[in-house]
């Protein structure tokens, strides 16, 4: 986790192309199927998680080997960040992120218990902006849940990847609900809205469930005892890791949340 990994110049460009986006409107002949392409870089209400997303196959030029090279049409801020993904190793060079899913979240919102399946490389990079703050937690499958496949190719022995929660319909990150305390060993980490990063791999990626709650109405949170980077916490830097503001009464640390645009970097099999 790094508090702030963009500078404040990049954010504001970055803020300003990504309310410019073009917003996608299904038309009344639309099929239910509707191609990838339709959706690619482009707003999308998801009605189900009242929030818009936007996704980015980096990968649209067919001619290109999908595994080592992006789209030359790739927008020049993704093209930064992906090389900024690149250079502090978060992504080996053999298998650059390709895969960009963009989240919209006002105060109040967040989402369910998922993992994001072995049609991915197994680590996951993402950026939050926007200012508003939230509490990011990760706890472990159930014992009657499948870990997921995170080898070498996230291929099922025998057929196809599996498919995640969603996967096809730009759903993206929704997922079946689990429980959120229910497994001992979990952890949270309160992610700033200004510019931070996480990282998570291997068994962070294969063995849990990530999630940030939802309904959050009052618009505040608090940090429990698992939070690694909250002012409470023994294991927590001593340097400004962003974000929080004040304390829950000797309870833990309050978060208060904003708005916050979330950009999740992923490498997708081809």
């Amino acid at each position: 986790y790094i508090p702030q990994c963009l500078t404040l110049e990049f954010i504001q460009s970055l803020q300003s192309w990504l309310t410019a986006l073009p917003h996608y409107y299904k038309g009344p002949s639309s099929s239910s199927s509707s191609s990838i392409d339709h959706h690619n870089g482009k707003w999308t209400h998801l009605r189900h998680a009242r929030r818009n997303v936007a996704v980015f196959n980096l990968n649209t030029n067919h001619n290109l080997d999908a595994d080592t090279t992006l789209s030359p049409s790739t927008p020049p801020h993704l093209q930064t960040l992906c090389n900024l993904l690149l250079s502090i190793h978060a992504f080996p060079s053999s298998h650059p992120p390709n895969h960009v899913l963009i989240n919209e979240y006002q105060p109040s919102e967040g989402i369910m218990p998922h993992t994001d399946g072995p049609v991915y490389l197994n680590r996951t990079a993402t950026f939050s902006i926007g200012g508003g703050d939230v509490i990011f937690k990760l706890n472990p499958l159930s014992n009657d849940e499948t870990t997921i496949d995170g080898g070498s190719n996230g291929v099922v022995e025998g057929g196809r990847p599996r498919p995640r929660e969603g996967e096809g319909t730009n759903n993206d990150e929704t997922g079946a609900a689990g429980s959120e305390d229910g497994n001992g060993g979990g952890m949270e980490v309160k992610l700033s809205g200004l510019g931070s990063l996480i990282v998570f791999t291997d068994d962070a990626y294969t063995q849990y469930r990530h999630s940030i709650d939802d309904r959050v109405d009052s618009g505040v949170e608090i940090a429990s005892d698992r939070c690694v980077n909250s002012s409470f916490s023994a294991s927590s830097p001593s340097s400004s890791c962003g974000a929080a503001i004040g304390c829950g009464g000797g309870q833990g640390e309050e978060v208060r949340r904003g708005y916050r645009i979330s950009l999740t970097f992923r490498h997708q099999y081809s």
